[in-house]
């Protein structure tokens, strides 16, 4: 079971908070009442104890993170795996807390050059140690970046995928981030073997962020392309729900689409998006950002010296274009979360729409997207409170009972269903939507009210003609016996 705040762990560590959750574990902010300090604990989630992959994945991070000792990696100070003696059946990483948060907010908050190179040379420090022993981290990006609140430690983490020098690993299935993969990462199914070179085009990637405040390519373009594209190719209107099959084809064009502009398209020079980037810098960027790992700084510690070389000279102290009003700051969490369920990474999504709720957890618009993002994970109880906090804080948007109505209908509370719908019937919402008539049906149908579902079915007609429609209302009208009553929208009340 997921621990909670005061739970105690071997009657050592007492559990704080929550720090975050991604695909495979969930990370608590943890007091160690033995050398009492603060410790973070990773926990890998309960669904994946009986994935061999996902726990061997795990047991890797430890190892790995506890063998690289060195001032730029993240401290794991044990280990502990299941013991029925101690009555523990989950595997935990302990390691040290950085209580600054994640380089990813940084960014956000924006950063001055100069912090943007020493962050830089920090994560390749942490590299050539790491490429020393011949591990490839594989998945360098902002939030694998650590750092204290005073800003004097930098640490990379999350060795979790990383290529050990022992295993037999080609490139294959999109292992890391997605758009901050190197080209050859991107390689599904090649057979290319990554040196740390790859790394460093992830750091390059990262460096750009940090100086512009983007990412090096305007991926949600590349992913609302190929999006369109599949949609017309299937003669679909955009947006429409599609079945579990379509979706898993559409999740693989966007992956595609994005993978070939990793490979193929070039970023342009960070200057244009910050001019106060020195052209050294900006050249050091697009160095490390070829396509052609031979075009790439051969080593960590070459880069570290262009880096160091740059810092030499003087530059501008200002704040990199990374800072966002709170409105921006949300709208752009937003804005990644949509991108992210479009690449099919859900738990990402969530992740980024929780930050956006704990800025603005009265903003109607971030609770439509976790409704829409967690019927997409099928939790449809879940899903309807946050439809139900929309209904409260604006309750003219129609589609919200409709989407209300449909959750509870997945959950089989088709009452609950028909109160929501008549409710808004009675408030004149969705009055010339079918698939709102539709929805309102079924649920009449499966709550036993054959001549409300007929005249609610008709409605849809009345709107919009369908085939499907039609064969359904033949069918109910067999199965009933007879013809919907006449009823108006004054019914409702």
């Amino acid at each position: 079971m997921p621990l909670k705040p005061d739970d105690r762990l071997l009657n050592r560590f007492r559990i704080t908070s929550v720090l975050g959750q991604g695909a495979f574990g969930c990370t608590y902010l943890a007091f160690d009442q033995r050398l009492r300090r603060p410790v973070a604990i990773k926990e890998l989630l309960s669904q994946h104890l009986a994935d061999q992959t996902a726990r061997e994945r795990f047991v890797n991070e430890a190892r790995v993170m506890g063998q690289l000792a060195h001032p730029n990696i993240v401290t794991v100070y044990d280990l502990i795996e299941p013991d029925p003696t101690q009555r523990l059946d989950a595997y935990y990483i302990i390691m040290e807390y950085l209580d600054g948060g994640s380089l990813e907010h940084a960014i956000r908050e924006g950063m001055t050059i100069e912090r943007a190179i020493t962050v830089a040379v920090a994560v390749c420090a942490a590299l050539a140690r790491a490429h020393q022993n011949g591990i490839i981290h594989r998945d360098i990006k902002p939030a694998n970046v650590l750092l204290s609140k005073d800003g004097n430690l930098i640490k990379l983490g999350d060795f979790g995928i990383a290529h050990l020098p022992d295993v037999h690993q080609t490139v294959g299935g999109h292992p890391g981030t997605l758009v901050y993969m190197s080209p050859e990462q991107t390689r599904s199914g090649a057979q290319v073997r990554l040196d740390g070179r790859s790394d460093l085009y992830s750091t390059g990637a990262m460096l750009y962020e940090m100086l512009t405040g983007r990412l090096y390519l305007d991926f949600s373009s590349y992913v609302r392309k190929a999006s369109l594209a599949f949609y017309r190719a299937k003669g679909l209107p955009p947006g429409v729900d599609l079945s579990p099959f379509l979706k898993l084809e559409l999740e693989m064009a966007i992956q595609q689409a994005v993978s070939c502009a990793v490979r193929e398209v070039p970023p342009e020079d960070p200057r244009q998006h910050n001019p106060d980037v020195p052209a050294p810098l900006a050249e050091l960027v697009l160095k490390a950002l070829s396509k052609d790992p031979a075009g790439r700084f051969a080593d960590a510690e070459e880069m570290i010296a262009a880096l160091k070389g740059v810092k030499a000279r003087k530059l501008a102290q200002t704040t990199t274009p990374g800072r966002l009003s709170p409105g921006q700051h949300v709208d752009d969490l937003i804005a990644r979360s949509q991108a992210a369920a479009q690449r099919g990474e859900l738990s990402a999504a969530l992740e980024l729409l929780a930050k956006a709720r704990e800025l603005a957890p009265d903003n109607p618009r971030v609770h439509r997207e976790l409704g829409l993002l967690q019927v997409k994970r099928g939790d449809y109880r879940t899903a309807a409170e946050h439809w139900k906090e929309v209904i409260a804080l604006d309750r003219s948007y129609a589609r919200a009972y409709l989407e209300l109505a449909r959750c509870y209908n997945q959950l089989e509370l088709y009452a609950r269903a028909i109160e929501v719908q008549e409710e808004a019937l009675r408030a004149g919402l969705a009055q010339s939507d079918p698939t709102f008539y539709d929805c309102l049906s079924m649920a009449y149908w499966m709550a036993n009210r054959p001549e409300e579902a007929i005249w609610a079915l008709e409605k849809a007609i009345q709107l919009e003609e369908s085939p499907k429609r039609h064969a359904l209302l033949r069918q109910w009208r067999r199965r009933s016996g007879g013809t919907s009553r006449a009823r108006s929208k004054e019914d409702a009340r």
